[in-house]
């Protein structure tokens, strides 16, 4: 993460490439000003930090952590707190299927989600006994999203106060973009369940809910045994495609399995209904991680696990050093808990990462011959244009499949086009490293012909090339003047969220030899950055100290700070003061939805 040595300017929050700011203050009172930028979080967070499915969000409810000066930053608890003027549809509960009907529903976009907001229903849930709950939109008639939250009580008038978010997915389950929440673990308590729509639908719903007991033991216990109380599970559930992110400082130290270690640990649950390859990664943490899977032995009667086999457990695993990363790990149906462990005694902010598929990994070498007149892409399937500084993101599944052209691939995974306009000769790197899936690069020169783009020639094509694993890089491609088209695939069927981000340099070809003697680091500016207005006092939202987390949401604020020539940015901005007295800071909004 760059550190600013002086006063931080827009251009300095829109070049960072987590949702997280460091920067060293001066010595001083002055009082600065702090923005969480909405189109940070939309276009520039790496997957280190959020969870996937919220980080595609518009604006939307933001949390700010503000870590201690050495870096430590409290965990993050997403919540959505009191909804006012909202009508509660009524209860359900294990066995009952209810209908309804979004459109015209008086609360929109109260539960940010991808894309624009959609009309909500909210329905409560009281669990009398730790279960596993399926909820199911099958038989609706638009494409849904469901959230489920802890209902933490009601306002004087009647509204839900929500807390924190148990589970929320978009298109999951057998029923396509009719979404299946599977197998949810739910302690005693009471839940708001949200019926939600994808980027601006809704319309009528059917919703049932059925639950079961947790699994039965499929093998004995650990020796010594070890177990899990249900107070130290933590409350979000992972499953394929999450991203969590948390901080082991002070938490309980229950697995104990090397003489290494003393660290405190983090406990998540995974529920597994149909054998595939499982991915961890914690390769955005900021403490040498190591990780543990188990299967889970018997579930006690408060809740709690009982661990039985150890699947696996490393340190330093992966390609990410000394942030332990577990590839391509085969799981079949059972409940496991993953456990975020530290090297020795380390602990500290962590960010972990689940993908999964169902067939083993390969490495597929491209095509030696580049295939030619590869057909027409429709104008209307392209997602955007890119640029020299380029930086988009998406979601590939149920999209359109069209491009099939290597021999190698035997491909059904949908993708998604860009088109590249090349005025001045240059060469090109393409990476897709953020990305939740093994994705595949093509290359064409392309021509627009009426609502068409016509294939020509594949310049490129590649998966697993770079240096980001499975997901691809083209570094340095050297691309004439031209109009080209860039392909976002998958390899045989994967398909998912990626990030695709484009830089260019000058037409010299690029050198792999070492400087002789060490670049001199440029000296930090000694003028403040230029004036870029004013605020009215107003529209702060308060001020914040070290160490301090606070929350907030940016729909319907004020949009007055658009300073980045990158951002053609109409987003809410929400303002908070802070005063230096030196040291270094750690902005975050990790939990932003």
């Amino acid at each position: 993460m760059p550190e600013l040595a002086t006063h931080p300017t827009s251009e300095d929050f829109t070049r960072v490439p987590h949702s997280a700011l460091s920067l060293t203050t001066p010595a001083s009172e002055s009082v600065f000003f702090f923005s969480i930028f909405v189109y940070i979080l939309r276009r520039e967070i790496d997957i280190s930090c959020s969870q996937i499915p919220t980080m595609l969000r518009s604006a939307a409810i933001c949390v700010v952590l503000v870590g201690a000066c050495l870096g430590q930053s409290p965990t993050p608890q997403p919540t959505i707190g009191p909804l006012s003027g909202v009508t509660i549809q009524g209860s359900v509960a294990c066995g009952v299927n209810v209908t309804g009907n979004t459109t015209g529903s008086s609360a929109t976009g109260l539960v940010p989600q991808a894309g624009s907001p959609s009309p909500e229903d909210f329905w409560t849930l009281n669990v009398p006994s730790t279960q596993l709950y399926t909820i199911d939109t099958c038989g609706s008639s638009y494409d849904t999203h469901l959230h489920i939250f802890v209902l933490t009580g009601t306002t004087a008038a009647g509204a839900p106060i929500l807390g924190e978010q148990v589970s929320t997915c978009d298109d999951c389950g057998p029923c396509g973009v009719r979404t299946v929440l599977q197998a949810i673990r739910l302690v005693p308590g009471n839940y708001v369940v949200v019926v939600d729509g994808f980027g601006g639908s809704s319309g009528a719903y059917q919703m049932g809910v059925t639950c079961t007991a947790t699994l039965p033991p499929t093998q004995p216990p650990t020796t010594p045994e070890i177990t899990i109380p249900n107070e130290a599970l933590e409350l979000f559930q992972l499953s394929c495609g999450s991203n969590v992110t948390g901080n082991t400082t002070g938490g309980l130290e229950l697995v104990n399995t090397s003489s290494f270690s003393s660290a405190p640990e983090h406990f998540y649950q995974l529920l597994v209904t149909t054998t595939g390859y499982y991915t961890f990664d914690t390769c955005g943490s900021l403490f040498d991680t190591w990780l543990h899977v188990y299967r889970v032995a018997s579930v006690t009667p408060t809740g709690g696990f009982v661990l039985g086999e150890q699947v696996d457990s490393c340190d330093d695993c992966g390609a990410c050093g000394t942030r332990t990363v577990f590839d391509d790990m085969l799981l079949s149906a059972n409940i496991y808990v993953v456990v975020v462990d530290g090297y020795a005694s380390s602990s500290g902010v962590y960010t972990l990462g689940v993908t999964c598929g169902t067939s083993p990994p390969t490495d597929t070498p491209a095509p030696t011959t580049p295939p030619t007149d590869a057909g027409s892409i429709p104008a209307s399937m392209v997602q955007g244009d890119l640029n020299c500084t380029s930086s988009v993101s998406g979601n590939t599944t149920g999209a359109p499949h069209l491009i099939d052209t290597s021999p190698f691939s035997s491909s059904s995974a949908p993708e998604h086009f860009y088109t590249l306009t090349v005025t001045t000769p240059a060469y090109y790197t393409f990476d897709t490293c953020g990305s939740l899936f093994d994705t595949w690069l093509h290359l064409y020169n392309a021509t627009l012909v009426g609502s068409s783009w016509q294939l020509s020639t594949q310049f490129n094509s590649c998966d697993d090339c770079g240096g980001c694993g499975t997901r691809t890089v083209f570094e340095d491609v050297p691309l004439a003047t031209g109009a080209y088209l860039i392909v976002v695939d998958g390899y045989s069927s994967n398909s998912g969220v990626y990030m695709l981000n484009v830089s260019c340099a000058a037409t010299t070809p690029p050198t792999t030899s070492s400087p002789t003697t060490p670049p001199t680091p440029s000296a930090p500016p000694t003028a403040p950055p230029s004036t870029v207005g004013s605020l009215p006092a107003s529209v702060i939202n308060g001020s914040i100290t070290c160490g301090q987390r606070v929350n907030g949401s940016t729909v319907g604020g004020p949009h007055l700070i658009d300073t980045s020539s990158f951002s053609s940015s109409s987003a809410p901005e929400n303002f908070y003061t802070f005063t230096s007295t030196g040291g270094a800071w750690t902005f975050d909004s990790c939990g932003s939805l």
